[in-house]
């Protein structure tokens, strides 16, 4: 952490936009918590995928800088917001083309504009079965999905405040997001 504090405040100090990329997001293990029987909604804390939040708390230090955070591990394709006040930080999960847990093989391309190091529009290409035999095809493209021009802090926290009101799934973005997401879930032996 001292090694990635120091590269971020470089970055910041020469003025510069950074992608982190790393295998575990700062997020809440479901997986764990679910089968854990952890009572969220009741006020128990969620398990974590890492002991603690000193990466996610390094990554909104330097919302600044950080314009996304992109990450693995959970072979699922998933959109995060780290806030806190009006610092901010977009986190993408991308799905695994490794069917290790029995997910879909899947890959995202994305499309990055350079001068900004926005993450403009995104598309995930997913296997026809968990072989990968046959033709890939496109699962979904962000823009066209959640019609949003930028997968970016405000993008990723307008998505997911409307995934937290929207807990009867009642949204066009709410349903996408489940498909794809429960897609993949629906397809590991894990889950």
């Amino acid at each position: 952490m001292a090694w990635l504090k120091a590269q971020l405040q470089q970055a910041r100090e020469q003025h510069k936009q950074v992608w982190v990329i790393g295998h575990i997001a700062p997020s809440i293990d479901a997986y764990n918590t679910i089968i854990g029987g952890h009572q969220v909604c009741k006020g128990e804390s969620a398990s974590m995928l890492l002991g603690d939040d000193h990466l996610g708390s390094t990554l909104i230090a330097y919302a600044d800088v950080v314009r996304l955070a992109l990450f693995a591990h959970t072979h699922m394709d998933e959109m995060l917001a780290l806030h806190d006040g009006d610092r901010s930080v977009a986190v993408k999960i991308v799905p695994s083309i490794s069917p290790i847990n029995g997910n879909h093989p899947a890959f995202t391309m994305a499309d990055v504009e350079t001068s900004s190091f926005i993450l403009k529009d995104y598309a995930v290409y997913v296997a026809p079965n968990i072989a990968g035999a046959g033709e890939w095809s496109e699962e979904y493209r962000y823009s066209s999905t959640y019609h949003l021009p930028a997968y970016d802090a405000a993008a990723a926290n307008t998505l997911t405040a409307g995934f937290l009101h929207d807990q009867a799934s009642q949204t066009a973005s709410s349903q996408a997001y489940e498909k794809y997401f429960f897609r993949a879930m629906a397809a590991s032996a894990r889950w």
